[in-house]
């Protein structure tokens, strides 16, 4: 006769101890690779961003993804799962001067 306890020997009643459910994976892994697009789309509009109010807002979202993409991270690999692959890093550019949407459409 087989117990339940023998059935589900591996879970113990704290969900901290028991692995992650494969739907819980795929939301993990996919939230991540979603971050990991926009970091690298918020690090290009930052490269041609002239507001500085707007930059500090994308840089503010770029350092809470990458964070929250650090955690996840972990959670992932204590469970054998490897997080999705990043894509590289924007290198930044130096403004050319004045390039207002301003100047160049003449509004």
């Amino acid at each position: 006769m087989i117990l339940r306890s023998d059935f589900l020997g591996i879970l113990d009643g704290n969900p901290k101890d028991e692995p992650m459910h494969y739907g819980e994976v795929i939301a993990v892994w996919a939230f991540m690779g979603s971050n990991n697009g926009l970091i690298s789309g918020y690090e290009a509009f930052v490269n041609h961003a002239e507001d500085a109010d707007l930059i500090a807002l994308l840089e503010e979202a770029i350092k809470t993804m990458k964070a929250e993409n650090k955690e996840f991270g972990k959670v992932l690999k204590a469970n054998g799962i490897t997080p999705p692959p990043r894509i590289a890093r924007k290198t930044k550019i130096k403004s050319r001067g004045n390039s207002s949407w301003s100047s160049v459409y003449g509004s």
